[in-house]
C-alpha cells in the first residue's frame, strides 16, 4: 500500500510556533531590584534592604558583595538602591536615595562617584535604571526628573532628553537606548543622543500590552526582553516593537513569577529575573527563536 497526497494547493502556509525558554535554576536574594550580567557571565544583584551589591556566578553561588547603609563612599541608602549596569569592566549602581551614581570594580572595590540632589544637569531626583554602552557613555534613567541623562564612564555631563518615569533601560550594539516606564506603558527607543525612533505598547494583557514594562535587556539576537511587572511574565520583541513571543505566569513555582523587576541577558543569551516579591533570581535559557511548525490544513490523503 502506497500513501498518495493530494491537492496541495490546499495545504496551509507554514506558521510559527514560540518556544519560550526553559527554566534552569534559581537562588535566594532579598527584593532584588537590580540585575545585570558581565562579559564573564557573572550576575551582579542589588539588595535595597541590606544596601548590598552582591556578585553571583551563573548558577547562583555567592562570589562577593559590598555595601553598607550610608551616604559614604560604598555606602547606599537604605531601602533606596536600584539600578545595577556593567560596561569597560566596571559596576555602575544608581544610589537612588542618595542621588548618585557610584562605579565599583567587578570585586566591589569603590572606585568613583557622581551625582548630587538637583534638576541641574548632573544632578538627580530619584535616579533609578543605568546601562553602559560600547562607547562606555553611561546613560541613567531619573525617575524624579523624567529624563534619561547621558555622561562619560568618569562621570562628565554630556546630554539629556525627557521621557516619563523611566524604570528600566538597556543599549543595543548599534547604541539604540531602550527606555521602559510610563503611565502609558511604553518602550521607547531612541538614538544615542535622545532622538525618538520608535515606540510601542498600551495598557492591558494582550500580546504586546503592558501593566507596567519595568526591566529591558537586549539579547544577542538584537531582540528587546522585558519584564510585565503586574502581568507577571516576560515578553520579547524585535528591535523596532514588533511582538514575538512570552512566557511566565502568577506564583512561586519554577518558571512563575510574582513582580518581575529587573532583568538581565548574558552573552550566551541566558535571562536573568530579578523576581522580586519571591525573594530570588530565576534564570532562563537563552530566549529562544521561535521554531517552525507546519500548518497542513485541509491535507486530503488516499491510500491504495
Amino acid at each position: 500500500m502506497t500513501l498518495a497526497v493530494l491537492g496541495a494547493a490546499s495545504i496551509l502556509p507554514t506558521t510559527v510556533v514560540a518556544q519560550p525558554p526553559a527554566y534552569l535554576t534559581q537562588w535566594p536574594a532579598v527584593l532584588p531590584s537590580g540585575v545585570a550580567a558581565d562579559g564573564s557571565g557573572n550576575v551582579y544583584v542589588t539588595d535595597p534592604v541590606n544596601s548590598h551589591v552582591q556578585k553571583f556566578t551563573s548558577t547562583g553561588t555567592l562570589l562577593t558583595q559590598w555595601g553598607s547603609t550610608g551616604a559614604g563612599p560604598g555606602q547606599f541608602a537604605f531601602g533606596n538602591l536600584y539600578g545595577v549596569g556593567v560596561g569597560g569592566g566596571e559596576v555602575y549602581v544608581t544610589d537612588t536615595g542618595n542621588n548618585r551614581v557610584q562605579v565599583f570594580s567587578p570585586g566591589g572595590t569603590y572606585l568613583r562617584q557622581w551625582g548630587t540632589p538637583g534638576t541641574g544637569d548632573g544632578q538627580f531626583n530619584f535616579p533609578d535604571a543605568v546601562a553602559v554602552d560600547a562607547g562606555g557613555n553611561v546613560f541613567v534613567g531619573e525617575y524624579g526628573g523624567n529624563r534619561i541623562q547621558k555622561f562619560t564612564s568618569t562621570g562628565a555631563y554630556l546630554t539629556q532628553w525627557a521621557t516619563p518615569t523611566p524604570v528600566g533601560l538597556a543599549v543595543d550594539g548599534g547604541g539604540a537606548v531602550y527606555v521602559a516606564g510610563g503611565p502609558d506603558q511604553h518602550v521607547r527607543k531612541f538614538t544615542g543622543a535622545g532622538t525618538l525612533l520608535t515606540q510601542w505598547g498600551s495598557a492591558g494583557a494582550g500580546n504586546g500590552q503592558f501593566d507596567q514594562p519595568y526591566g529591558i535587556a537586549v539579547d544577542p539576537a538584537g531582540n528587546i526582553v522585558v519584564t510585565d511587572l503586574y502581568n507577571n511574565r516576560i515578553q520579547v520583541f524585535t528591535a523596532t516593537g514588533g511582538y514575538l513571543w512570552q512566557w511566565g505566569t502568577t506564583g512561586s513555582g519554577n518558571g512563575q513569577l510574582n513582580n518581575p523587576f529587573a532583568l538581565a541577558v548574558d552573552a550566551s543569551g541566558n535571562v536573568y529575573v530579578a523576581d522580586f516579591n519571591n525573594f530570588r533570581i530565576e534564570k532562563f535559557g537563552s530566549s529562544a527563536t521561535p521554531t517552525s511548525a507546519m500548518s497542513w490544513g485541509r491535507l486530503k490523503q488516499r491510500f491504495r
